[in-house]
């Protein structure tokens, strides 16, 4: 087997965050605790409702640990989530390295700070990253392959940090964190809509 290590740290320098929109007050919380929580290399849970802008609140602690001259991985269950991310980050950090891996994926060049992938291309790397952010940690097949879980322990350093991302938390993931950060509303502030039962009997009248 043939294993390529890379330089162990980037040289710090600075990386432009070129990011124009405005967080909600509940979101600004939640990457303020997000930045605190990778300044002190702390595993953290974000739990946001679906359109709570959950890939906004990354952005800060992103930039902060690329200027640290740290490597960061984003990695999601799907390929349809890498490529949707992808671009997004590139604008925002145009000065910065970023690749993306997934099946198909083209050939890039350079040595990436930035990496998204999904989760099976994780098994390609070992000690790599020093921040590790999981993008729908709920999600199939992360939430149901351990293998999945193995290769994400592998490719980060031994003292590196998981931050998991979801829209969908369970009881027994909140357990694992002693650190949260939970947006019950969309970037609107409006909550998500809660479903009601209405019967269907005698349906033909109402018709």
């Amino acid at each position: 087997m043939l294993i390529w290590k890379g330089p162990k740290t980037f040289r710090k320098r600075q990386h432009s965050l070129q990011w124009t929109g405005q967080l909600t007050e509940l979101q600004q919380q939640a990457a303020d605790e997000i930045l605190e929580s990778v300044k002190a290399g702390r595993c953290h849970l974000i739990s946001a409702v679906c359109g709570a802008g959950k890939t906004e609140l990354l952005f800060q602690s992103v930039h902060y640990a690329l200027e640290k001259g740290l490597r960061v991985c984003i990695a999601a269950p799907r390929t349809d989530v890498v490529l949707e991310l992808f671009p997004r980050f590139q604008r925002v950090f145009p000065q910065t390295v970023i690749h993306a891996y997934y099946g198909g994926a083209p050939k890039q060049n350079g040595y990436a700070q930035l990496i998204l992938a999904t989760t099976h291309q994780l098994y390609r790397f070992e000690q790599a990253f020093d921040v590790m952010f999981i993008d729908e940690a709920d999600a199939f097949p992360y939430s149901f392959d351990e293998t999945l879980a193995r290769a994400v322990k592998k490719a980060k350093t031994a003292k590196a940090s998981t931050y998991f991302i979801t829209a969908t938390s369970s009881q027994s993931l909140i357990k694992e964190f002693d650190h949260c950060s939970f947006i019950p509303k969309r970037y609107h502030n409006k909550p998500l809509p809660v479903p009601r039962f209405s019967s269907l009997w005698g349906y033909e009248k109402s018709l």
